[in-house]
């Protein structure tokens, strides 16, 4: 009974932290030269799934990025293309554009031009705080570009909340503004 009991609660554990997986998104197994040629008649922008078969990560942000809802009711604003790494193509992609690492996501605007380059999973809120910019065209190499708003105390507020490291925290930029600022 015990025994039954522990499983039971061990088992609810398991499901109740599990992220919600609505399912997969649709990336092609396209050559790069063809997904520009779309994003470029569409207006798109691109977005590249840089993987391996056998990469733990990988699988972990299908399932906790790539299948999230949020994230999966956007697919159909960009053309989205995934590329194996160890193939012979995958081999040519990854020295064309420096990947070196798995998973790494490229964003290329829709002219073809990379415009950011995210290496590992990191948070579900910090890669779609990354796509929404790219969608927005406010996504650079050196990350988001602020919107437009009002006054110093917004914009501080907006970049305070809007970094986050791969673990999720957000780092204090306070002392650094304040610095800046005179403060």
């Amino acid at each position: 009974m015990k025994t039954t009991v522990l499983l039971s609660s061990l088992l609810l554990a398991l499901v109740w932290v599990q992220p919600v997986y609505a399912g997969e998104f649709p990336f092609e197994a396209i050559e790069f030269e063809d997904a520009a040629q779309r994003a470029k008649a569409s207006g798109k922008p691109i977005l590249v799934k840089v993987y391996a078969t056998w990469c733990g990560p990988c699988k972990r942000m299908d399932q906790s990025i790539f299948g999230a809802e949020p994230v999966l009711s956007k697919a159909e604003k960009v053309v989205a293309m995934k590329v194996d790494g160890d193939t012979t193509y995958g081999g040519k992609f990854k020295s064309q554009f420096d990947v070196s690492k798995y998973p790494t996501t490229l964003f290329f605007n829709p002219q073809g031009e990379m415009v950011h380059k995210l290496i590992g999973a990191g948070s579900l809120d910090g890669f779609l705080t990354l796509l929404n910019a790219h969608l927005e065209g406010r996504l650079a190499m050196g990350g988001v570009l602020a919107p437009q708003v009002e006054g110093e105390e917004e914009l501080r507020q907006w970049i305070i909340a809007a970094v986050e490291t791969p673990e999720g925290k957000r780092p204090d930029l306070r002392p650094a503004l304040d610095a800046e600022n005179g403060k």
